[in-house]
């Protein structure tokens, strides 16, 4: 151990662990890699395609026969693992050393989420290929009018769709519209009587919005006594 190198470097996770001295040329790789890879799936047959998931962190490493531990490491191979197929996940330090540097393209904020066996909570980013489309991506670029758009659009293509409306529910109550949204869960807790705990869990949120606080702890309760039941496999 006391022959081992540490130092500071931007990790990126694929297939191997790839250390760079600027976090900028990591990123830079990175791109470069999925322009690549996204080039070379244009000309093959699905079967063929080659997807690739990038995780990149700033982080110390210990090197030791040939091999690379530390925070770094676990980081960045968190971080290719949240990353969906042909994006880029990077840390808040990676982002904020690059932003100003390259150009990212799209970027979305995936806030601060739980990585496995990470104490720490960060903000982490995805950079996307192209700029998505659909209800989920105007949840995130707070385009509430746009989502609520699209929900309405399913809802009337197919009324009796439970999770078409229950969407819609929940998009309008993240709006500041949860009264609204109140008839389109209870509606699709009717057309799907047997419905997930979350249906229960967005009705009591938007009952606690609108300071009907009895009927918000109802709704709660059946959803944190629904995944007690769930759990014991009793439903």
């Amino acid at each position: 151990m006391a022959q081992a190198e540490t130092r500071r470097l931007a990790a990126i996770m694929f297939t191997d662990m790839v250390g760079f001295p600027s976090v900028v040329y990591a990123v830079q790789c990175a791109q470069h890699v999925q322009t690549q890879f996204r080039a070379y799936n244009t000309e093959k047959e699905t079967a063929e395609q080659i997807h690739v998931r990038i995780g990149i962190h700033l982080g110390d490493i210990v090197q030791r026969d040939g091999d690379v531990f530390g925070d770094g490491v676990n980081i960045a191979s968190r971080l290719q693992a949240l990353a969906e197929p042909d994006t880029i996940c990077i840390s808040h330090l990676i982002y904020q050393a690059v932003e100003k540097k390259l150009p990212l393209g799209t970027v979305v904020s995936l806030g601060r989420p739980r990585l496995k066996n990470i104490a720490q909570r960060f903000p982490v980013y995805e950079l996307l290929p192209e700029q998505p489309k659909g209800v989920l991506y105007q949840w995130v670029k707070r385009q509430h009018e746009q989502a609520i758009a699209e929900e309405e659009r399913a809802v009337a293509l197919d009324p009796n769709n439970a999770l078409a409306n229950f969407f819609l529910a929940d998009v309008l109550g993240i709006a500041g519209r949860p009264a609204e949204g109140i008839e389109f869960v209870k509606k699709a807790m009717r057309l799907n009587p047997r419905y997930p705990v979350f249906y229960a869990n967005t009705l009591g949120w938007s009952y606690l919005f609108l300071g009907r606080h009895e009927e918000a702890v109802a709704a709660l309760c059946v959803c944190v006594c629904g995944r007690m039941v769930r759990e014991r496999g009793l439903w």
